[in-house]
């Protein structure tokens, strides 16, 4: 147990160093330009800049994790042969499932890391580097947004939710508008398939409606073809305000891909975002265990700068496999799970290939 937690706490102190170094220079390069380009010109003070990457940097914390695993991990390793402390261990029976044991450990604790990040704290410092960025810098006119639903209101008792928003048809999809009296009481709801701007009238025309009047205790509903009607809003402000599909959670694109199918709405690009934020979490696990070949390598051909640029290249390809099966299960080349996990399969393979040189050790 003594080994076990010596181990682990040496791969946690390196993978901590590498996430924060990593953060540290991703906020140095990115300010750099935005400190002329951007911050200057409307004029950000020092609070406003601190709170902007305070809340990129979970972001950029979900995409260090597996990379900060997999240096940490060689780095770990490489150092405790060169010490001879790989050498002690075998020497009282530790071999490389032994070995292995607090790698995938600390792997684990970096996936689930990766998870919580991901699903709860990721999404909503998006949103609030958004509203910072539109609202606290640059001064634009609030509009009350909610992820994943896109709720918005201008100061009154209508409240307009829509699912999506098409910027190249200035249309939205799925439409709920909904009027309330002084108590909170429903007055009206006005359901819509669509909703299309019209640039001569300034007005939004809604699509296959159906209106539910609220009197007293009588409810009077109404089905039209369209509907014009002026929402506070225009196309410039939803494609502001629009949630990217890369901000979404896990949990909020399988609802949103639930919402999609029940309305017989197309989920391409939500399906292979979803599946591969999944896989993405497992990277940091999978990866941690290369590492693990550098314990059984010979002291005088495991080098710190061989060993770090290995794990670069395999990082790099992992990457590059990871955008390149995207853009196949964007366009359906390969069915969209298989797409999401391609990346995390070659690291898997990658893994069994080491493993299998070091397993008669």
């Amino acid at each position: 147990m003594i080994l076990f937690k010596y181990i682990l706490k040496e791969f946690f102190k390196y993978a901590f160093f590498i996430t924060v170094l990593a953060i540290s220079l991703f906020i140095i390069f990115d300010f750099l330009p935005r400190s002329t380009r951007y911050f200057s010109k409307y004029q950000a003070d020092f609070s406003m800049i601190a709170r902007y990457y305070l809340y990129h940097s979970s972001e950029v914390l979900g995409q260090v994790l597996p990379v900060a695993s997999l240096i940490s991990s060689v780095v770990t390793m490489i150092i405790m042969n060169k010490s001879n402390e790989i050498t002690a261990m075998r020497a009282v029976g530790w071999g490389p499932v032994k070995l292995a044991r607090p790698i995938l450990c600390g792997g684990l604790v970096l996936t689930i890391l990766a998870a919580v990040n991901g699903e709860y704290i990721t999404p909503v410092c998006m949103k609030k580097m958004n509203y910072l960025e539109d609202v606290i810098i640059e001064k634009q006119e609030p509009q009350t947004i909610f992820r994943a639903n896109q709720w918005f209101n201008n100061n009154s008792k209508v409240f307009y939710n829509f699912e999506e928003y098409n910027s190249s048809l200035n249309r939205m999809e799925i439409i709920k508008i909904i009027e309330v009296d002084d108590k909170f009481n429903f007055k009206r709801v006005v359901e819509a398939g669509s909703a299309t701007y019209d640039d001569d009238k300034e007005l939004w025309v809604l699509n296959n409606v159906l209106e539910t009047n609220f009197e007293a205790s009588k409810i009077h509903k109404k089905i039209y073809e369209n509907m014009e009607l002026k929402i506070p809003t225009d196309p410039t402000g939803l494609q502001k305000n629009v949630t990217s599909i890369s901000e979404f959670s896990a949990s909020e694109l399988d609802k949103l891909i639930k919402q999609r199918k029940k309305y017989g709405m197309t989920i391409s690009g939500y399906d292979i975002a979803y599946h591969s934020k999944i896989a993405f979490y497992f990277a940091s696990l999978l990866i941690s265990i290369i590492g693990l070949f550098f314990a059984f390598k010979s002291e005088r051909s495991t080098g710190m700068a061989s060993g770090i640029m290995f794990a670069i290249l395999l990082g790099m390809s992992y990457w590059f496999s990871l955008t390149f099966s995207t853009m196949l299960g964007n366009q359906h080349v390969v069915p969209v799970v298989l797409a999401a996990w391609l990346p995390n399969i070659m690291i898997v393979t990658v893994v069994s290939c080491l493993l299998k040189s070091i397993k008669n050790v």
